[in-house]
């Protein structure tokens, strides 16, 4: 078998999962947040023993323990649709196995999500002040906000290591201007000697 084709699951292998609990991540799939749905739902798929429902095609019908290994299909089948909004949920659940439930739902989603989802990051980031925030949730935030817009979107320069450490330390030298500028008015000071050291200490 070749290294690109899909292998395909022994029904005789297969443990049942009619006794796991059913599977719940911290927000349903809505149509604008597939990226990092997807990435839950696997690790909670995976976490079951249950991963292959989603990467391989499925047994053939005549195969022996074909009947066990439906089963355990529509428990995972279950899981992912228990986790997608109510809105959209029946656009997907005609599918007949669970590979082609999230195949369809990657199709539909992943681009589009991952242009929504890095406009709504980007937003948030720009408009994020410290306020309230003590500097170390402050900082933990904003951080958090440009660890997923780097997760959601493709590496736009591809072309040599000097040029992608050059776009890292131009991006870098920007976010660290943004973090300044929202900083309260009592690091004003702390503000300034940053901004007037060489190099800059995100170099």
């Amino acid at each position: 078998m070749s290294d690109t084709e899909e292998e395909k699951p022994n029904p005789d292998q297969t443990k049942s999962l009619r006794n796991c609990k059913s599977i719940t991540v911290a927000f349903k799939l809505n149509g604008k947040n597939y990226p990092l749905w997807s990435r839950l739902m696997k690790v909670k798929i995976g976490g079951r023993g249950a991963y292959s429902y989603i990467r391989n095609e499925p047994p053939e019908a005549v195969s022996k323990g074909f009947d066990e290994w439906e089963e355990n299909d529509l428990v995972v089948f279950s899981w992912i649709v228990d986790n997608i909004e109510n809105e959209i949920v029946a656009d997907f659940a005609h599918h007949l196995t669970s590979k082609a439930l999230w195949d369809s739902l990657a199709v539909t989603f992943e681009n589009k999500a991952d242009r929504y989802l890095i406009y709504d990051l980007e937003e948030k980031a720009i408009n994020i002040k410290q306020g309230d925030l003590d500097l170390e949730t402050y900082y933990r935030r904003i951080h958090g906000l440009w660890i997923n817009i780097d997760r959601c979107q493709k590496q736009p320069i591809n072309c040599c290591d000097k040029g992608i450490d050059q776009f890292r330390t131009h991006s870098n030298s920007k976010r660290l201007i943004k973090f300044l500028t929202g900083l309260n008015q009592e690091y004003d000071s702390i503000r300034r000697d940053i901004l007037k050291r060489r190099p800059s200490p995100i170099s």
